[in-house]
């Protein structure tokens, strides 16, 4: 008698009322994306209607030192592609609708203030002593942000298309924001827990950064906050230069706090000077050149064995269309976050044991 996998069990032991439940999510979802413009970023109602708007022209009602992108493309990610069984099977569908409200009403409200700042009146800005930089990091420590860093905004960094927030002009300065993903979620990875972690930690950052932004406007400087979904900038490289920690072999951001294990957002203000930021030596991409597990757990084989310079000067450490797939189906995958020895150890324990014995790289190993 022939065995039958799990594969094709899986659609016996799919109920019909989870059937039912599977296709009203998609309802729901296809019609939020739609709402946001995310389902088809050229062909959605949003977007064809953003065509026929007159776009703002530069005169002297419109805020001042608005910097723009100097060509750097973006990956669009459809979220209708998500595979949305392994939430049904494990009921999780209430947690996820309320997670996902959250971030369409963060995204929304993004959008809003983006939109008042491009048509508010030209100001001079006035300066901003370092008192004010203090309350902005103890105003982001109450919203529950772990990471705050400045860096001025740079050009190079700003995409060409910003799919979800819309956004394509940015204040000249940055407060890069970082909030940490749950320990235990990102250890269950691949799975629900793990990609709905994600989101979670998506919809409370989006949340936090247009709060910290109310509270700067509040005192008399310009903001946009840009949501941690998508983003105008790539956020990880402005990280790095706002001396949060340095760039992991994933393409990730690996802090001497969390390790990989948060999420990014940006704010980026007319407030000036910024307080002055030197970026540490942690010793975190020399660990990270050596260790390599990241490479060797990628299913998708999406971290590519040695970087990749391109001439606008940003290096690529992912294959983005080898791992997209594989996220579409892991509802977001995390298996470079759960392998990283600064998740699983923390960056003390891991730079001591470097010191003490340098490590040998799983690559090396297979030889």
């Amino acid at each position: 008698m022939k065995k039958t996998t799990a594969t094709e069990r899986k659609p016996a032991q799919i109920s019909f009322a989870q059937k039912r439940m599977r296709n009203l999510i998609k309802v729901i979802n296809g019609a939020s994306l739609r709402l946001l413009g995310l389902s088809d970023p050229e062909n959605s109602r949003l977007g064809k209607l953003a065509r026929k708007l007159p776009r703002p022209r530069k005169s002297a009602k419109g805020p001042d030192g608005l910097k723009r992108s100097k060509g750097l493309k973006s990956k669009y990610i459809d979220l209708s592609q998500f595979n949305l069984d392994p939430f049904i099977e494990r009921k999780m569908v209430t947690r996820s609708f309320r997670i996902f409200g959250r971030i369409i009403s963060g995204v929304i409200k993004s959008r809003r203030d983006y939109r008042k700042e491009l048509a508010s009146p030209s100001r001079p800005p006035k300066p901003a002593p370092r008192e004010f930089w203090n309350e902005v990091i103890a105003r982001a420590e109450s919203l529950g942000i772990g990471l705050v860093g400045f860096a001025p905004v740079d050009e190079n960094l700003i995409f060409t298309s910003d799919f979800v927030g819309k956004m394509n002009r940015l204040y000249a300065n940055g407060i890069v924001l970082g909030m940490e993903m749950d320990f235990t979620a990102i250890d269950s990875a691949p799975g629900p827990e793990a990609g709905l972690e994600a989101m979670r930690i998506y919809a409370e950052l989006g949340v936090a950064t247009n709060r910290l932004a109310d509270f700067i406007r509040s005192r008399g400087y310009r903001a946009i906050a840009c949501h941690p979904l998508g983003g105008p900038i790539l956020y990880p490289a402005m990280a790095v230069r706002a001396g949060l920690g340095e760039m992991g072999r994933s393409g990730l951001l690996i802090t001497k706090r969390y390790g990989p294990r948060q999420r990014l957002s940006l704010v980026s203000t007319d407030a000036s000077p910024l307080p002055e930021t030197a970026p540490p030596k942690l010793g975190i991409s020399e660990y990270c050149d050596q260790c390599r597990k990241c490479v060797s757990a990628c299913p998708a084989g999406a971290v590519l064995k040695e970087p990749v310079a391109k001439e606008n000067g940003i290096i690529t450490r992912i294959d983005q269309d080898k791992c997209i797939g594989y996220f579409y189906e892991a509802m977001g995958c995390s298996i470079c976050l759960k392998v990283c020895p600064f998740h699983q150890r923390g960056y003390d324990r891991v730079i001591k044991t470097r010191e003490n014995s340098p490590i040998e790289s799983t690559t090396t190993k297979k030889k």
